[in-house]
């Protein structure tokens, strides 16, 4: 799998078709984790005015239901149920973590683009600092399974991570630790 971040029109998905074939879906991880928070970020609106999905627009396939068939979401699991806020925020963080484990397990998820989001002003809104949170943790799982971490800056790729660069500086260390 290829993690590809970087801020909001630096050339993420552009770098990411290069690495995606046919088969394979190209997953915007912000989108897929701002509707669990039930935010819209900043997605495009098709002529009609209904919002765009970048995923299918750039891979050609739907974004992937990554809620479990038949659950219903954390929003109207809360509303139904007269959920505390506290225990609100903890099911919604365990939906998160769920679906990052439903991505991390789908073999036709091969390229994911990870906007940053975490720079800047802290929101006021709690639901945005907690989208912040749990999308950073996400993002970081991610980073760890990823084979290859790519980061863009101005449309320009530079690998920041592989599974490779890891694994030779994992023998730097235990070839140090040897010694001593």
């Amino acid at each position: 799998m290829i993690l590809i971040v970087g801020g909001r029109g630096q050339g993420k998905t552009k770098t990411a078709q290069s690495y995606a074939s046919g088969p394979e879906i190209l997953l915007h991880l912000e989108d897929t984790v701002a509707k669990l928070y039930g935010l819209r970020g900043e997605e495009a609106l098709d002529s009609d005015g209904s919002p765009s999905d970048r995923t299918a627009e750039v891979s050609g396939n739907p974004l992937p239901e990554v809620r479990a068939e038949g659950t219903e979401g954390v929003f109207e699991e809360s509303a139904s149920a007269g959920m505390s806020e506290e225990n609100y925020w903890k099911r919604l963080s365990e939906e998160a973590e769920e679906t990052v484990q439903r991505i991390l397990e789908d073999p036709a998820i091969r390229v994911i683009t990870a906007d940053e989001i975490g720079c800047g002003v802290v929101p006021l809104s709690r639901r945005e600092r907690e989208f912040r949170d749990t999308y950073g943790r996400i993002c970081q799982k991610i980073a760890e399974r990823a084979d290859i971490v790519i980061r863009v800056v101005c449309g320009i790729p530079t690998v920041i991570g592989s599974a490779e660069t890891e694994k030779n500086e994992t023998g730097k260390n235990n070839k140090e630790e040897m010694k001593n």
